[in-house]
């Protein structure tokens, strides 16, 4: 962003600043326990995609095919609007009318970040730093994106979770595919982007931050 003002706008590079979202850590605890074992009753893994727009670059595709590969031990559940029919019939086409759960949008979609093992985000293009990720972050939940635009900010490569290509649908089943013997290695990844969270991401992170500008300004 900073780069395309100053490119395409003449900003004075030396007036930017950097600022961080601060993103509320979401609620719904309490919920996730019994959330998680209604939506994976017999233990598998839990994978979800939270998106607020179904607009085909958030990568619907891309989740269903890669979870469709990754065997009966994962499950997925999908919160927020999908992309419509056509969605539905490769949703059946791939078998996984008993392995995703499709929610569609509900007013407590907090509880979700608390109770899938991992968030997945497979956009295919024009992402900045989707509030997802860091919402899943703020619930202890690792994060598999696409290495696109702001993600790399936030998802630190094996260490708050795992990036892969944008549309690599073989990369992320692989990952997806190997997560279930990694669940321990999971629950690290999670505490990291928690505690990434709250030294970058969290409300006081940014409070902080417009402190420190306004008293050296």
């Amino acid at each position: 962003m900073a780069e395309s003002l100053v490119d395409k706008r003449e900003a004075p590079r030396s007036k930017l600043q950097h600022v961080r979202y601060g993103v509320r850590e979401p609620g719904g605890r309490d919920e996730a326990a019994a959330l998680h074992d209604r939506l994976a009753p017999n233990g598998e893994l839990l994978v979800g995609m939270v998106s607020a727009r179904n607009v085909p670059e958030k990568g619907y595709d891309v989740f269903v095919q890669a979870l469709a590969r990754a065997g009966d031990d994962v499950r997925g559940v999908l919160v927020g609007p999908h992309p419509g029919d056509p969605f539905l019939a490769l949703v059946s086409e791939l078998g996984l009318d008993d392995r995703l759960t499709i929610v569609g949008r509900v007013p407590g979609v907090n509880a979700y970040y608390h109770a899938i093992d991992l968030l997945v985000l497979p956009s295919t293009r024009e992402e900045a730093m989707p509030l997802v990720m860091l919402e899943a972050m703020a619930a202890h939940t690792p994060v598999y994106a696409s290495r696109l635009a702001g993600v790399p900010e936030a998802v630190v490569e094996g260490e708050t979770g795992r990036m892969f290509t944008p549309s690599d649908v073989d990369a992320l089943a692989a990952l997806i595919a190997d997560a279930p013997q990694r669940r321990e290695e999971l629950k690290r990844m999670g505490d990291a982007g928690r505690r990434r969270y709250e030294e970058l991401f969290a409300p006081a992170a940014l409070r902080a931050r417009l402190e420190e500008l306004y008293s050296n300004s």
